[in-house]
């Protein structure tokens, strides 16, 4: 990570923030993006750490969930923001799926699917299985 996380542009959210309103089912629940500035002052001196969730957030809902890709601009967003907090993602599928997906290396990936096979990546990117 390269500078205080007070020191983000706020055009490396715009991606993010656009996505979220581009979906009317989404705008009735508020997005802590429109708040991101205050957010930032709350957390000075603080750890922040982002944690993302694959389907419906940086990829669409689609009927087949092989096909729910992430988009580039997307993919690019989330770049920008792991270059300024750690960033996760968290998902239902498997944690190898959604690294094939993204393909983000300076990411950390969870996953659960089923709820039987929570995977973390600890430091010697070996996977650990925590059932």
């Amino acid at each position: 990570m390269e500078n205080s996380p007070l020191d983000v542009p706020a055009s490396h959210f715009k991606a993010l923030l656009e996505y979220w309103n581009s979906d009317p089912a989404k705008i009735k629940y508020p997005s802590a993006l429109n708040s991101f500035q205050q957010i930032l002052r709350q957390a000075r001196n603080k750890q922040i750490v982002i944690f993302l969730d694959y389907d419906g957030t940086l990829s669409p809902i689609v009927d087949d969930p092989d096909r729910a890709f992430i988009s580039n601009e997307m993919c690019s967003a989330v770049r920008n923001v792991a270059r300024y907090f750690p960033t996760s993602i968290i998902s239902g599928r498997r944690r190898a799926k959604v690294y094939e997906l993204v393909g983000l290396t300076e990411l950390d990936y969870a996953g659960s699917h089923g709820g039987v096979d929570q995977e973390i990546e600890d430091e010697g990117n070996e996977d650990l299985d925590l059932t």
